[in-house]
C-alpha cells in the first residue's frame, strides 16, 4: 500500500477507533514527559495515558484554544513551553498570520514532515491528481503552512510541481496558458480572482488544460454557488481541502464525490462540541471542530479548538472511504459570527447569495457602521454588477435582496458598485468592515 492511499480510509469504524485510542495514549504519554505546557494541564485534569480506556475519554483532556498557545509563546519565547523535540530533530518553523492577533510559531519535526507530506499527497490523489499531472501551486509559498505542504505532497504522488505562489495575475495567467497545468491548488477567493482575469484577457477555456482545481486556506469551495463559479471559470472540477496552521496542514479532503471533507483520521482526531455547552453535539448538527494531534511529535496540540464550524456525519462515502464526514465542507467561523440589530449570521451566507447571481462578480464586502446622528447601526452589503451584464441593476438588487431576507432574517442596505471596484486578494479575503466601535465574539 502506497502512502498517499492509506488503508485506515477504508477501515472498519472499529479498528479506526482502536489504532485511534492507541495513538491517542502514546500521545498523551508524550506529551506529559516531554512537554512543560501539556504536562502540568494533563496533571491538574488528572489524567494519564493509562487512564484513557475508549475514545470517548479524550473528554477528559481540557481544550487547547489559540491564546492558550499564544499566551504561551509570549512568556517563553519564541517557541513556548510546548516543544517535544530535541533541536536536532527540528526540521522546519512556520508561523501563523496573526491577522487575529500575535502570530503564532510551529515547529515541525523530521517525523511531522513526513506526516504532512503523505496527509497531502493522500488529499491530492483523492482529488484524482496522478503522477502524469502538472500541478500550479498558487497558495502562498511563504510561512504559510498549506503552501509547501501541498508542494511536498505534490511530489510525493509523482506529479510535477509548479510552485508559483501568489505572484501577479499576470504571471499567474502566462504560466496557466504556456505550461499548462492540469491542476490548481488555490484559495477560493483568488481561483474566483484568476478566472475573472482570463475571461477579461479572452482566454479560451479550452486552450487550458485544466481539469481539477483544490481550494483551501478559507471556506468556501464546498458551497453549491462557489464551487460552480470556480468551476464554471476555470473549466475544472473543484475540491474543498482543510487544514490549519496550528494543527497541520491538510488532513481534510474531498474525494471524486464531492460529499464533504474526509480526514486523515490516522493522524488526527476530530470532534465536533456545542460552541457553548462544550459538550459533543448529535450526529448532523453543526458545532466547533476540536483536533487532537495523534502523530505529530515537535508541537502537537490536543483538543485543539479551532472555531471552525461543521456538521458530521458518520455514514461512510460511496467512494469506500469511511465516515465520519464534514458535510459541506467548513460552515464558517464561530468567531466571525455577525450581530445586527439582534440577529445573528456569517458571512458565508451572504457569500452563498451573491454568487447565486451570475449577474454579478463573485465579490462581495459587508459594511458595518453606526448612523452618527441617529446613533442607529447600519449594514450594507457591496457587491459588483459584470461589465457585460445586460440585467438592469434595480432588477438584481431587488432580486437579491429577497434573497439576502430569506437568508438572514433582515433586510441590509445593497450597493451595487461597477465591475473591479472591489478590492481583490491572492490569498484570504477579507469580507467584513466592522466599523462599530465593538467586536462581537472576537
Amino acid at each position: 500500500m502506497n502512502d498517499y492511499y492509506s488503508a485506515t480510509e477504508t477501515m472498519s469504524r472499529e479498528a479506526l477507533e482502536e489504532l485511534q485510542l492507541s495513538r491517542l495514549r502514546k500521545q498523551v504519554r508524550w506529551v506529559s514527559k516531554k512537554s512543560n505546557f501539556y504536562s502540568s494541564r494533563l496533571r491538574n485534569a488528572n489524567v494519564s495515558g493509562d487512564q484513557l480506556r475508549k475514545i470517548t475519554d479524550i473528554e477528559r483532556i481540557p481544550f487547547t484554544y489559540k491564546n492558550d498557545i499564544r499566551s504561551d509563546q509570549c512568556s517563553t519565547p519564541p517557541f513556548g513551553a510546548n516543544v517535544c523535540e530535541d533541536r536536532e530533530n527540528w526540521l522546519e518553523i512556520h508561523s501563523t498570520s496573526g491577522t487575529t492577533g500575535r502570530g503564532t510559531f510551529t515547529l515541525w519535526s523530521k517525523k511531522d514532515v513526513e506526516v504532512i507530506t503523505s496527509q497531502a499527497a493522500r488529499a491530492l490523489y483523492a482529488t484524482g491528481v496522478r503522477a502524469h499531472d502538472i500541478v500550479h501551486v498558487a497558495f502562498g509559498l511563504g510561512m504559510f503552512v498549506g503552501g509547501i505542504a501541498a508542494h511536498y505532497g505534490v511530489q510525493r504522488v509523482g506529479a510535477m510541481s509548479v510552485p508559483i505562489g501568489t505572484t501577479d495575475s499576470d504571471q499567474q495567467v502566462e504560466f496557466l496558458v504556456d505550461l499548462q497545468p492540469t491542476v490548481i491548488i488555490a484559495t477560493p477567493s483568488f481561483g474566483l480572482y484568476l478566472a475573472e482575469v482570463l475571461r477579461k484577457k479572452g482566454i479560451v477555456l479550452d486552450d487550458l488544460a485544466l481539469r481539477v482545481g483544490v481550494f483551501g486556506g478559507e471556506p468556501g469551495a464546498a458551497s453549491a454557488h462557489t464551487r460552480r463559479a470556480l468551476e464554471d471559470g476555470l473549466g475544472i472540477k473543484a475540491f474543498d481541502w482543510y487544514g490549519s496552521a496550528e494543527v497541520g496542514p491538510d488532513f481534510g479532503y474531498e474525494c471524486e464525490y464531492q460529499l464533504g471533507l474526509h480526514w486523515a483520521q490516522d493522524h488526527n482526531l476530530v470532534e465536533v462540541v456545542d460552541s457553548m455547552t462544550h459538550r459533543p453535539v448529535e450526529e448532523g448538527e453543526s458545532g466547533v471542530l476540536v483536533v487532537t494531534n495523534l502523530s505529530r511529535t515537535a508541537t502537537p496540540l490536543l483538543r485543539y479548538w479551532t472555531n471552525d464550524l461543521v456538521r458530521m456525519t458518520k455514514d461512510a462515502c460511496p467512494c469506500g472511504r469511511q465516515g465520519p464526514r464534514a458535510l459541506e465542507g467548513i460552515l464558517g467561523r464561530s468567531d466571525d459570527m455577525l450581530i445586527y440589530k439582534g440577529v445573528n449570521f456569517y458571512p458565508q451566507q451572504v457569500e452563498q447569495c451573491v454568487r447565486n447571481f451570475r449577474e454579478l462578480t463573485s465579490e462581495y464586502k459587508i459594511l458595518l457602521d453606526t448612523d452618527s446622528a441617529t446613533a442607529k447601526d447600519r449594514c450594507v452589503i457591496q457587491v459588483e454588477i459584470r461589465d457585460e451584464s445586460h440585467a438592469s441593476t434595480t432588477n438584481v438588487q431587488r432580486a437579491l435582496d429577497n434573497n439576502l431576507f430569506k437568508e438572514l432574517g433582515f433586510h441590509p442596505s445593497i450597493k451595487v458598485l461597477p465591475e473591479g471596484t472591489l478590492e481583490r486578494t491572492v490569498h484570504k479575503a477579507k469580507r467584513v468592515d466592522d466599523k462599530r466601535g465593538r467586536l462581537v465574539n472576537r
